[in-house]
């Protein structure tokens, strides 16, 4: 009997401690704290560079050459944070500003590629460009201002190249045992008055040779105070003409006597070689 008292007292405690307990949840209460961070603004990454072709052959002037900068650039504060990227600055393999050998002034805003996604600008090398190497430099800047740069290179050929405003030189009608001149000038626009441009970008002599019946030993040309008598073999004539220069050309044929009446046709060939 008393073990059933015992048994009914516990389950009484046990049942009042349970209300409590149950109150206590009923009745509590919570609380709240802000949570704070700030995001650093990160400059963009340049993660290739690449230049196309990396090794460029000038066209004769007057044309220009076109040369493919491509960028690919990311940031870590999202691709839409990039603002701007742009070609800065040319410079030769010593450092040098060559930025006056390309067509347009310098920074050059570069357009994405969705297709490649990359960065992108042609820019048109002067065909007076010296060979030589080059290094083209590029930035990529965020929305915040914050940027980065990155550079690649590329080398220019040395290219010789002439150029002459006559087609044809015409001597006239010479009595043998005279002699007929043909005198030149510095301008291009006067075929009459035979000119021999450097077109390339480096620094040239010219040589000279002909060939026909009359006009081997016979013909002569003067370059720059320099005359040289023109035969079957290729002579040079010592001079060196600045890339974007010209020169006059002078031309003397002298007709022996005993040559025979008639019409003669030759054919001059030029051709540039190192100065």
């Amino acid at each position: 009997m008393e073990q059933k008292k015992l048994m009914k007292l516990m389950l009484i405690i046990l049942l009042i401690v349970f209300r409590v307990v149950l109150g206590a949840m009923h009745g509590a209460t919570g609380d709240q704290a802000v949570i704070n961070v700030s995001v650093n603004n990160v400059p963009p990454e340049i993660t290739e560079v690449v230049i196309t072709p990396d090794t460029v052959s000038l066209s004769p002037c007057p044309d220009t050459t076109p040369v493919m900068i491509e960028v690919s650039a990311v940031d870590d504060n999202g691709a839409d944070d990039i603002g701007s990227v742009e070609l800065t600055a040319l410079t030769d393999s010593v450092g040098n500003d060559a930025s006056s050998n390309l067509t347009t002034s310098l920074p050059v805003v570069m357009v994405y590629n969705a297709s490649s996604g990359m960065y992108e600008v042609p820019v048109y090398l002067k065909c007076t460009t010296p060979g030589n190497s080059y290094i083209a430099v590029v930035s990529a800047t965020d929305s915040m201002g914050a940027s980065s740069s990155a550079n690649a290179s590329f080398s220019v050929q040395t290219t010789r190249a002439l150029r002459i405003d006559f087609s044809v030189l015409d001597f006239g009608a010479i009595d043998p045992g005279n002699t007929s001149i043909i005198a030149g000038d510095a301008n291009m626009s006067t075929p009459v008055a035979p000119t021999i441009k450097n077109i390339g970008n480096t620094k040239m002599d010219v040589g000279m040779k002909i060939e026909g019946e009359l006009f081997p030993i016979n013909t002569s040309c003067t370059l720059e105070g320099t005359t040289r008598t023109l035969t079957t073999t290729t002579q040079s004539f010592g001079v060196s003409i600045a890339p974007g220069n010209a020169i006059a050309a002078d031309f003397k044929l002298f007709v022996p006597i005993g040559t025979h009446a008639g019409t003669y046709t030759g054919q001059l060939i030029i051709e540039p070689v190192a100065a």
